[in-house]
């Protein structure tokens, strides 16, 4: 049995680009992995939020699936991708 956890943090406009976001995914994932023996962790994010996207791929996260066209954003349709770590 695999053992898994989803996450998902919100960093509020006024804290952006300052890598709270990139310290606060590396703690969630060392703790996961060093303190709770996960084997995966996993999470979405919508396809039009790049720099989101950016930061999970740094981190080494991978896509394993898209749902197309789930929600429209500012008038712009949106896919859910799933990304999973290892």
């Amino acid at each position: 049995m695999i053992s898994n956890a989803e996450i998902k943090i919100i960093i509020s406009e006024e804290f952006q680009n300052k890598h709270y976001g990139l310290e606060a995914l590396k703690r969630l994932i060392e703790y996961g992995f060093n303190k709770l023996n996960l084997e995966e962790i996993s999470l979405t994010v919508y396809s039009n939020n790049y720099r989101a996207l950016h930061l999970y791929k740094k981190i080494g996260f991978i896509p394993y699936k898209i749902e197309e066209k789930v929600a429209i954003i500012n008038g712009e349709s949106v896919d859910t991708i799933y990304m999973k770590l290892h």
